[in-house]
């Protein structure tokens, strides 16, 4: 495996003693100073990400499981701060993580989508000065402007709880969630159709099962052709 792509990145320094001491909950909120091995597993990720940048996947998946404090969060994050190393003006990549529970939501997927985008603009900015990362400009300040409009078109939200409406016409649940999903990301998938997104979702297996869930689940790689969950 070339290790010039993708390689692990260089430990962070460990936090002060006393500053770590006076932490009350001191699992995983940040990179692990003290992160070594897992080699195994980082080639995996390395293998997928490597597809994705040779531009062949659509739907691709990795899932990582272990006891509680195998280190599976740490993971996660050496594997985000790798995909953010890897980024450039002319070639974004965008680190993504997401609840489980926004799983559910094909609107909440792409609100975050958006939002992490819009900051991997301005951390390029900052790390290149003279280069516009043009790819990533159109993101800028449409996002929410976008979610709005959509949003507008499937559903409208009641006293009740979800009131679901399609062209004036009210529809199953089943039926509006697949519509909405498909429809939210077909509308947004211009967007990122220049940039690579990593998703990662942390504590995954308390993701919601439902038919939201599915629907939002098969969009966001297929409509997404560029992304990696």
């Amino acid at each position: 495996m070339n290790n010039r792509f993708f390689p692990k990145p260089t430990p962070v320094a460990p936090m002060p003693l006393e500053k770590w001491l006076r932490r009350t909950d001191r699992g995983e909120s940040s990179r692990e100073a003290f992160f070594r091995g897992r080699e195994t597993e980082y080639d995996i990720f390395r293998d997928a990400v490597m597809s994705l940048d040779d531009g062949v996947i659509g739907g691709g998946t990795m899932i990582f499981q272990g006891a509680p404090g195998a280190g599976k969060t740490a993971l996660m994050m050496e594997c985000m701060e790798a995909v953010r190393l890897h980024s450039t003006p002319e070639d974004p990549w965008v680190a993504v993580s997401i609840g489980p529970a926004t799983l559910r939501s094909a609107a909440g997927i792409i609100m975050i989508m958006i939002e992490e985008s819009n900051r991997e603009r301005e951390r390029l900015l900052d790390r290149f000065p003279e280069q516009v990362p043009r790819k990533l400009e159109k993101l800028k300040g449409i996002g929410q402007k976008l979610l709005s409009e959509l949003a507008k078109r499937g559903y409208t939200v009641s006293a009740g709880g979800l009131d679901v409406t399609m062209h004036g016409k009210p529809v199953s649940d089943h039926g509006q969630e697949d519509i909405l999903a498909e429809q939210l990301f077909r509308d947004a998938a211009p967007l990122f159709k220049d940039i690579r997104m990593v998703i990662f979702v942390d504590e995954a297996q308390n993701t919601p099962v439902s038919e939201s869930t599915k629907a939002a689940m098969d969009c966001a790689c297929i409509e997404i052709p560029k992304a990696c969950l």
